[in-house]
């Protein structure tokens, strides 16, 4: 309770660049991006950090092995680089994980042709991850017991990340307090005012104590 009543102190009687109102994966970003470059910043949530939209999301980095589809490669290869880029950056919580793909009757490549396809996305993606493994319906039955290998031709293995969100996102409000941030959970906006000669108003309302004024 102290650090966040320091830090409502600094909302009251502060005066910010930016005021960010979500404490979510975009919101804790943004406020470590503009922090790290010298803006003053503000940022304020009604609930815990990383603890609404955030966790309704897939919590995946991928490098878009779908749109090899359509042969977007140029854009498949800037998302897996991106992808390389968060992994090695964050590896507590951008950690490596598997997926398994079954061709059924209906699938519309074979085998084969999905083979060379994720061996294709893993060499785009400069071989981080580690390799796709092929498997027959006999494979995939050992290893996933719940998949029904009926009528299956086959199956491939491959690799992307999953996000620790809740994690990274506490992690980055912590690495910006560095910079002098202000930040409240808790905390909603319920007022807003622009004023070209006094400068942009903001109230907030502290949901555990009473609402407060900065500009």
């Amino acid at each position: 309770m102290a650090l966040r009543d320091t830090n409502l102190d600094k909302l009251n009687n502060g005066d910010f660049d930016v005021l960010i109102v979500g404490g979510g994966i975009n919101g804790a970003v943004s406020a470590a991006a503009l922090s790290a470059r010298g803006a003053s910043v503000a940022l304020i949530d009604r609930g815990d950090f990383a603890g609404f939209t955030s966790q309704q999301s897939s919590n995946l980095v991928w490098g878009g092995i779908k749109y090899l589809e359509n042969y977007e490669i140029p854009l498949v290869r800037k998302l897996c680089m991106s992808r390389n880029r968060l992994m090695r950056a964050y590896p507590a919580n951008v950690k490596e994980i598997g997926f398994l793909g079954v061709m059924g009757e209906t699938a519309p490549f074979p085998p084969w042709l999905v083979g060379v396809g994720a061996f294709a996305y893993w060499g785009i993606g400069n071989f981080k991850t580690n390799a796709p493994r092929p498997m027959s319906p006999e494979t995939v039955e050992r290893i996933e017991p719940v998949v029904n290998t009926l009528g299956t031709k086959g199956g491939i293995e491959y690799a992307d990340a999953y996000l620790k969100i809740m994690m990274l996102g506490s992690y980055l409000v912590s690495y910006v307090l560095q910079w002098m941030l202000a930040l409240s959970q808790l905390t909603t906006l319920n007022w807003f005012q622009r004023n070209e000669l006094e400068g942009n108003g903001v109230r907030i309302f502290e949901m555990l104590n009473q609402a407060r004024n900065f500009h």
